[in-house]
């Protein structure tokens, strides 16, 4: 659409754009980039809960549908939740979901000691913070190795401690072999 459209080009000729099915079902493409895309994950707030499930507000219109199905427990209007996106065979569509180990996988994970990834917090507990690594991988976090206020839907930098056989991700907030010394004056 017109309003979509750069008033400058690039110097190549060449634009990046993002593609997505509008109101109508026509596919619109934009130069604006969305809070939430397939295979990535954000902390979005529900505008309405209607019909078949909540909408949320991902940045463009119509807003994006979070299924009943797909609600890991029912959301609110108003409230924020982390939630990643899939693409909807059935209806054509993309949608949200809150069943983040749904979206994940971590049965091949290529990670090695040591490794910086990308975090973002999804849940907390007794044992620590339950994190997505890379938008790809789910890890944790363990209590005793959080040494700062965080909060679910932070994104943080994280460290690999250990890959265990069964593929789950430690991870720690410091480089490994990382010591912190606490001046004492």
């Amino acid at each position: 659409p017109l309003a979509e459209a750069p008033r400058e080009g690039s110097e190549e000729g060449k634009l990046r754009v993002f593609v997505y099915p509008g109101p109508v079902g026509k596919l619109i493409a934009t130069t604006r980039t969305p809070k939430l895309e397939v295979g990535t994950f954000a902390r979005l707030r529900v505008s309405a809960i209607r019909g078949a499930g909540a909408h949320v507000d991902w940045g463009f219109e119509p807003l994006l549908l979070v299924p009943h199905d797909d609600q890991h427990k029912p959301m609110e209007e108003g409230r924020w939740y982390v939630m990643g996106a899939y693409w909807d065979l059935r209806t054509q569509r993309m949608h949200g979901s809150t069943r983040i180990e749904d979206l994940l996988d971590n049965t091949e994970v290529n990670l090695q000691r040591g490794a910086t990834v990308e975090c973002l917090v999804y849940g907390k507990s007794d044992l620590g913070l339950s994190v997505i690594v890379d938008n790809k991988h789910r890890g944790l976090v363990h209590a005793n190795e959080v040494f700062k206020p965080i909060s679910v839907g932070d994104r943080i930098t994280g460290y690999v401690k250990n890959v265990r056989e069964d593929g789950k991700l430690d991870i720690v907030l410091q480089p490994i072999g990382y010591r912190q010394y606490i001046d004492a004056h």
